[in-house]
């Protein structure tokens, strides 16, 4: 939808997605309120993390790489 991804660290994320490019990772709920409050502040920035991230995730997961999983192709 174009919001922000503020995600736990992870592999499995971290496997399709760039940290600081695409989402935003946390590793404690202290982190998570730091960095909530620093993109609400920066909004320029918070912009182009979830553009990004938005880009990436429609590369990734669209129609069409779907039905190929499905249908084998």
């Amino acid at each position: 939808t174009g919001g922000l991804l503020l995600e736990e660290r992870n592999d499995q994320i971290e496997y399709y997605f760039t940290e600081g490019l695409e989402f935003v990772a946390f590793s404690s709920q202290e982190e998570l309120l730091e960095k909530i409050r620093y993109y609400l502040e920066h909004e320029n920035e918070r912009i182009q993390i979830a553009l990004a991230g938005h880009k990436r995730a429609r590369q990734l997961f669209n129609g069409r790489q779907f039905w190929n999983k499905v249908l084998s192709l």
